[in-house]
């Protein structure tokens, strides 16, 4: 068939009722004096559609509130109608998808595409594009020919599949098998259906501005991640975010992550598993999403100071004001509650605003004596992160167990007139002999981690400023992390 043909045999046959929910929701959400108004009577003539809508609307992504939305008038108070808007062609567009053929590969693209869409609209949010929403339907619409040709082709699918092979450009097997390619045919769904005035814009060059520029770098990034989220390619694209959004790349790192794991959340919500199964988040909690951004560095920007600095140079030496820029990033991020990060940003202070050589962060393992390194800063091969470990023991057998039962902090230095500090026999080979600082860290009076520091690369002495700024820094770190953690469960709270 050719494409004309095509576009007449998915718009009459396979995808109407998409077709006509799609127009007509768009439709009714911009009409300016009665959109609201307008949009609810839409939904509520389709009794499956306002179902679907109630039940998304009710999850905790949507509704944080945790109160309960009974009727499609309060959805649209309450979200607003942009927002209800994207769940309408979200959900319908996941229902026509669900029931077709070659599902392998319209669920892959579906997940790929909501995962895409929730990071562009994250970007839109960032950078105070009011056009959000738009942005969503966009980047969820950005493949839609891709998707519907693999849902409703016959033995079109079956010799375009045979013909595709990794590596080789889709689109010449594409217009070899149809006579055009996917990706014109996804221009001309977009344009015959009215579907997105930004893929409008963007299929025909014009690729510049917040909305388009949102809505490519959501797909660039859906698609780089599935490489892994320690890829080169991905700490490339968090760089360059960091420089285009004028913040740390760890607070990017974080928040894409956040992005992922709310889309595969999402993707289970509006009725697909599958589709939730083939969107990357990183291994572990989301709670040491930081860790995995620890390498990157990036300068002064003009809204807050960078976090984490990348490969520490020997013998930096201490630096007041980054000090100082480090203590009021700590208290921006307890006030919103983001504690992992806090815990990065205090080995910045170490490192950068007192000058030591090497500084780790070490948490408690839960129901264990355990202490385990988990981020550092200066540690020069063969050293490791994993190697700074040790039990604690209730005796008191050694300075560290002392120090994270009462809450103590460590000065081992050469001062001949007081005993030198006892190291567990597991930190030996780390500590090396040399003069270091330890602290125990504490959230509500309890004992969550401590922090460890020395100039073992330099060979410098440990002068009493560098003693008592690290105090300082440790003492407002636990104070704030009540703070923080008491904000966390505040938003968290319906």
């Amino acid at each position: 068939m050719s494409l004309t043909l095509w576009l007449k045999k998915i718009g009459d046959k396979d995808m109407p009722a998409f077709r006509k929910t799609a127009s007509e929701v768009s439709a009714a959400a911009s009409n300016p004096g009665a959109g609201a108004e307008v949009l609810g009577k839409l939904i509520l003539q389709d009794p499956a559609l306002t179902a679907r809508v109630l039940k998304v609307c009710n999850s905790a992504f949507y509704n944080s509130s945790g109160k309960s939305i009974t009727t499609i008038s309060r959805a649209v108070l309450i979200l607003g109608v942009d927002t209800v808007r994207s769940l309408c062609v979200s959900l319908a567009l996941v229902e026509v998808l669900l029931i077709g053929k070659r599902q392998d590969r319209v669920l892959a693209d579906l997940g790929r595409s909501l995962h895409a869409a929730m990071q562009a609209r994250a970007m839109a949010i960032a950078i105070k594009e009011p056009q959000a929403e738009e942005v969503f339907i966009a980047a969820l619409l950005y493949r839609v020919g891709y998707m519907v040709f693999w849902c409703f082709s016959e033995e079109e699918g079956v010799a375009l599949d045979a013909m595709l092979r990794p590596g080789q450009d889709d689109s010449l097997a594409e217009k070899a098998v149809l006579g055009f390619s996917l990706a014109q045919l996804t221009q001309a769904l977009v344009d015959d259906w009215k579907l997105s005035p930004i893929l409008f814009d963007i299929f025909r060059g014009r690729r510049h501005g917040g909305p388009a520029e949102c809505v490519l770098k959501g797909w660039e990034f859906a698609k780089l991640v599935e490489m892994g989220w320690s890829d080169p390619a991905v700490r490339d694209y968090v760089g360059k975010m960091a420089t285009r959004l004028k913040i740390d790349p760890v607070t990017v790192g974080v928040n894409l992550a956040k992005v992922a794991r709310e889309a595969k959340i999402a993707a289970v919500q509006f009725g697909s598993p599958i589709c939730a199964s083939v969107i990357p988040v990183p291994d572990g909690p989301a709670e040491q999403d930081a860790n995995l951004f620890t390498a990157y560095s990036v300068g002064e920007t003009e809204s807050t100071a960078s976090f984490l600095t990348t490969a520490p140079t020997p013998g930096r030496m201490a630096n007041p004001d980054v000090l100082l820029g480090c203590l009021r990033d700590l208290t921006k991020l307890a006030t919103a509650g983001h504690l992992s990060v806090m815990f990065q940003v205090v080995l910045k202070g170490i490192q950068e605003g007192l000058g030591f050589d090497r500084a780790v962060f070490a948490a408690m393992v839960p129901g264990t004596e355990q202490v385990q390194g988990r981020t550092a800063v200066g540690l020069i091969p063969p050293a490791n992160v994993e190697s700074f470990k040790f039990t604690i023991r209730r005796q008191m057998a050694d300075s560290m167990s002392r120090s994270m039962e009462q809450g103590l902090v460590i000065e081992n230095l050469k001062d001949p007139t007081k005993r030198g500090a006892v190291v567990p026999d597991s930190l030996l080979n780390f500590v090396k002999g040399v003069p270091f600082l330890f602290s125990p860290v504490q959230l509500n009076g309890r004992v969550v981690g401590c922090y460890y520091c020395d100039c073992l690369n330099t060979g410098r002495e440990i002068s009493p400023s560098m003693v008592e700024g690290f105090t300082h820094l440790i003492q407002q770190m636990n104070a704030l992390l009540t703070r923080a953690a008491v904000a966390k469960a505040t938003a968290s709270t319906p």
